[in-house]
């Protein structure tokens, strides 16, 4: 409307003095009225941009000012609770250095004592709230001060604020409480064995020896210091007998012998021998024993190898890198080899295999004390005495045999995860 009058007012100005052009000015009047346009369409835009600005500029600063409030409320009442804990210390050393006095006024009873809270660890930075506080009814540090500057003021009980530890979480992983170890061995053998019904002149020594295999045992750890093991390992032994003057009797009459050792009585004939027959083993005169039987000397050498499966369970204790390990359990035992071979002077040996003749399983019990250090947190060594004591022993399907006790001690490395 501005623009249609001012130029209402442009055209009076020019034709002032002449006829009125009634048809250029309607013309120039509908050029200008024709395309209309709204005063606020022209800004739309801006005040629209305007708008988006002024809205982003006043939440980041609402942001930043809650923020900055927040931050100063929290140090704000840590500053408090250390001020708190301060007067606290402080108060407790006048009490204890001055004497108790009958003069002492008592506290008042709307006056509640001033009480630290516990709080765990994760939560140190909580806000106190006005219980906390020493009346109860105020937050702010200078009512705190003003309570607090009573010089009569009794701490009673005395409460040191203290942070309770914070539970790690419960790893997931079970192999956390699993360790393998790896160790060889060496023993000092024991031999129980049966004594032989032979001649008066007879004589016999037994000489056992052992030699092990590494041995490979898992644990798994319990809490409060309780583990079981399970392992396998492998052990070699050979138990020789030396037998001298020792009569030999036949069980047949075709000069058929029975020679003693440890599992019962080995059979063998002339022809089993390489370098048969015996010249110096005839039989007896036509007139002598109903048995025939030679006198000899001769050698008895078994060699046993069997599996060990050592079921363990104990308790442990920790002293810094050091470990302690106190143990039992039982060793099932089974024996996957065994030969008996038979030596006799000017004759090749004669070997054969007993296995079959004799029981597979047989049982120890055992008692361990270890020690352990640790280089790391996985890596560690140790040191191992025990002592095996054999239940079921070493026997054939007759029912002889022996038993077998020994101290090892075993010494390796271990690895927990």
């Amino acid at each position: 409307m501005q623009e249609l009058d001012a130029f209402e007012k442009f055209l009076k100005e020019q034709l002032k003095g002449h006829q009125a052009p009634q048809e250029l000015m309607w013309k120039r009047l509908h050029d200008v009225i024709g395309k209309p346009k709204v005063w606020y369409a022209k800004s739309l835009y801006k005040y629209a941009l305007t708008a988006i600005t002024a809205a982003g500029i006043g939440a980041g600063s609402t942001f930043l000012v809650m923020n900055q409030q927040k931050e100063n409320a929290k140090g704000q009442q840590a500053l408090t609770l250390q001020a708190a804990q301060s007067y606290q210390t402080k108060e407790v050393e006048n009490n204890t250095s001055e004497p108790t006095t009958s003069s002492k006024t008592e506290l008042s009873p709307d006056i509640k004592p001033f009480i630290v809270a516990n709080f765990p660890l994760q939560e140190s930075n909580a806000l106190l709230t006005d219980e906390m506080l020493i009346n109860g009814a105020n937050s702010s540090s200078q009512e705190v001060f003003k309570e607090q500057g009573l010089q009569t003021l009794c701490i009673n009980p005395l409460l040191i604020a203290k942070q309770n530890l914070k539970s790690g979480p419960i790893s997931k992983n079970n192999l956390s409480r699993l360790s393998i170890q790896i160790a060889s061995r060496k023993a000092a053998n024991i031999l129980q064995a049966q004594s032989y019904s032979l001649n008066n002149s007879a004589s016999y020594k037994q000489r056992i020896s052992t030699a092990q295999m590494p041995t490979i045992q898992l644990q798994y750890h319990f809490p409060k210091g309780w583990f079981a093991a399970l392992g396998i390992g492998q052990q070699n032994l050979s138990l020789t007998e030396n037998f001298t003057k020792t009569n030999v009797y036949s069980y047949d009459d075709q000069e058929h012998y029975q020679f003693t050792y440890v599992f019962g009585q080995r059979q063998i004939s002339d022809e089993q021998l390489e370098n048969g027959p015996w010249p110096n083993f005839p039989p007896n005169p036509p007139f002598g024993s109903d048995t025939s039987h030679v006198h000899t000397n001769y050698i008895s050498d078994v060699q046993l190898q069997f599996l060990e499966f050592p079921i363990n369970f104990g308790y442990e204790k920790g002293f810094g890198n050091f470990g302690l390990q106190f143990s039992t359990g039982l060793t099932c035992n089974y024996l996957t080899n065994a030969q008996q071979t038979l030596s006799i002077p000017s004759y090749s040996p004669s070997q054969v295999n007993i296995v079959q003749k004799l029981n597979r399983w047989s049982l120890n019990q055992q008692q361990s004390i270890k020690l352990q250090y640790f280089a790391n947190r996985h890596l560690g060594v140790f040191l191992e005495p025990s002592y095996i004591f054999q239940w079921k022993g070493f026997s054939s399907t007759a029912n002889q045999g022996f038993k077998l006790n020994q101290w090892q001690l075993q010494t390796g490395i271990s690895w927990k995860f």
